[in-house]
C-alpha cells in the first residue's frame, strides 16, 4: 500500500508526449506520463483526453484508430482540484510481420500454383489463397507485390519469386520473399 500525502504545490505538465501503442494496439495514458516529476504510482489524479472537437476519449485509452493524431490531455488532482494540461501524439512503432510459407528455393508441393494464379500475380492481383499471413498490433495492414521474378518454362514448369511488402497504419514496413513453382 502506497500512501502519498499531497500538498498544494504547483503541478507541471509536459508539453508534447509521443505515445507508442503496445503489442495489443492500445496505450493507457497515466498521470505519470503527462506530469513532470510525478511518482508513477500516484493515483490522486484523473486523466481526461479530448480530441480537436472536444470529444472525450473513453478510459484515457488510445488505440490504433488514433495513430497519427494529437490530443489534449487534462490532468486533475482529485484531492485539491489542481489541474494542468499537455498534448500527446499517438504513434505505432511496431512493424508488421509477414509469414511467408514458401521460401525461395523450396520444392514443397504445397507451394505449387497454377497458370491462372501466375497470371494474376504478374498482373499485380493477389489470389486470396496466396496472400501471405500478416501479424500486426493494428488491423488493416496493406500488402503489395513489390517485385516479381518469373522463370517461365510454360505452364507446368518454371517458378515465380514474389517479394511482398506489408505497410501498417503507422507507416512501418516489412518484406518477405516467396517462391511458387
Amino acid at each position: 500500500l502506497n500512501v502519498i500525502i499531497q500538498g498544494v504545490e504547483a503541478i507541471a505538465c509536459n508539453d508534447l508526449v509521443q505515445i507508442s501503442l503496445g503489442p495489443d494496439g492500445i496505450a493507457v495514458i497515466t498521470p505519470g506520463m503527462i506530469l513532470e516529476g510525478e511518482i508513477e504510482a500516484n493515483n490522486n489524479y484523473i486523466v481526461i483526453i479530448t480530441d480537436q472537437d472536444g470529444n472525450v476519449i473513453p478510459d484515457a485509452t488510445v488505440t490504433c484508430a488514433h495513430v497519427g493524431q494529437t490530443f489534449m490531455v487534462s490532468i486533475q488532482n482529485i484531492c485539491n482540484n489542481q489541474s494542468g494540461w499537455g498534448t500527446i501524439f499517438v504513434e505505432d512503432k511496431i512493424g508488421p510481420q509477414i509469414v511467408c510459407t514458401c521460401p525461395a528455393g523450396n520444392t514443397d508441393p504445397a507451394c505449387e500454383i497454377n497458370c491462372l494464379q501466375v497470371d494474376q500475380l504478374v498482373d499485380g492481383n493477389i489470389p486470396p489463397e496466396l496472400h501471405p499471413t500478416i501479424i500486426d498490433n493494428c488491423p488493416n495492414v496493406a500488402v503489395e507485390i513489390i517485385d516479381i521474378d518469373l522463370n517461365d518454362e510454360g505452364c507446368g514448369g518454371g517458378y515465380i519469386i514474389v517479394t511482398w511488402k506489408a505497410t501498417d497504419i503507422g507507416g512501418n514496413t516489412s518484406t518477405c520473399v516467396q517462391q511458387f513453382n
